[in-house]
């Protein structure tokens, strides 16, 4: 582009700066470097979609993970590693039961 916007202007016929601006901005690899942009500036968009879903999923991972334990907090628990867990009390929230 710059020997195109220096060759117009080093030329004979006396030139103005919106014709160099109007020959630069019709060169036909001006228009190839728009149409690179363009193509770069999606594939950001693409990329930038992608990780806001994965930003999403792993806040949705993080959300069952910790329903799951409140849910787990609440359930009876059975101390199996006991040689005679039929001896210890059961216990729900904290409080021994009858099951």
């Amino acid at each position: 582009m710059s020997e195109v916007y220096l060759e117009a202007k080093n030329g004979t016929e006396k030139t103005t700066e919106a014709h160099l601006d109007k020959l630069c901005k019709n060169h036909p690899e001006a228009a190839k470097q728009r149409k690179r942009v363009i193509l770069a500036e999606y594939q950001v968009g693409i990329h930038q979609a992608i990780m806001r879903g994965w930003e999403h999923k792993r806040d949705m991972l993080i959300q069952v993970g910790s329903t799951l334990r409140a849910e787990m907090a609440g359930q009876v628990s059975l101390n199996k590693t006991h040689p005679n867990h039929d001896d210890i009390p059961r216990t729900k929230n904290g409080r021994v039961t009858s099951l």
